[in-house]
């Protein structure tokens, strides 16, 4: 899980570089879709990492 959104990601950021993650006033929905699911993305590792943290100091 936590691979597939780093993956997923990573494609995101890549494409936003290629259109220039700069905002425009003439920034397509694309973009904008592109964005908020980095953002989404971002929270959702963050989240996941903290959750393999807990569980780690669970097992020690």
């Amino acid at each position: 899980m936590l691979m597939c959104s780093i993956s997923k990601l990573h494609i995101i950021e890549e494409m936003l570089e290629e259109l220039s993650y700069e905002p425009t006033q003439n920034e397509d929905n694309n973009t904008k879709k592109l964005k908020t699911e980095r953002e989404y993305l971002t929270e959702k590792i963050n989240v996941l990492n903290k959750k393999v943290e807990k569980l780690k100091l669970m097992n020690y």
